[in-house]
């Protein structure tokens, strides 16, 4: 199944828009004249393949919010943190960018049912192993050592069964 997360338009040059997904950018072609700056509209693959109204586009992300949460209500259901910086701006994420979904699973799963995983060698695309490591540290926020442990390591032993 493919899913699309709208976003704004911000840019357009040369049929291709530089699109404002909450916080994280992103190019797509232009294949419909139709497409303005300011527009919110949904892109598959690279592609523009279409156009919703502004509170559309934020219900949908609230909703996808929603569904995250309750996800996280049942007990055998866990996050993993991986993927991020590939989804983000290859060349100019920060963690700020990843702060607000991290914090949202942080909240919503707790260190006993989140884990890091690293997307390598997907990640190397957007950044080196260590960028990718110190991103979430610092996405994370103030966690204690304990809680920082299981997110890097326990709660995926624990998981997946692992001695280590």
């Amino acid at each position: 199944m493919c899913y699309a997360i709208p976003g704004k338009v911000l840019d357009i040059s040369n049929d291709v828009a530089m699109i404002d997904y909450f916080g994280e950018r992103k190019e797509a072609i232009v294949d419909a004249g139709n497409i303005r700056v300011g527009d919110y509209v949904f892109a598959q693959g690279g592609l523009i393949v279409g156009t919703l109204k502004e509170d559309e586009a934020h219900g949908i992300l609230e909703g996808w919010k929603e569904a995250f949460v309750a996800a996280a209500r049942f007990p055998n259901v866990f996050c993993k943190l991986s993927g991020m910086v590939t989804e983000a701006d290859w060349k100019g994420w920060t963690p700020a960018d990843l702060r607000p979904y991290v914090q949202l699973a942080l909240e919503s799963f707790g260190p006993d049912r989140l884990m890091f995983g690293s997307d390598w060698p997907v990640s190397l695309l957007a950044a080196p192993y260590g960028r990718v490591v110190d991103g979430l540290v610092e996405a994370l926020g103030p966690i204690t050592a304990a809680e920082r442990g299981k997110i890097f390591g326990g709660t995926a032993a624990r998981f997946y069964g692992l001695k280590v």
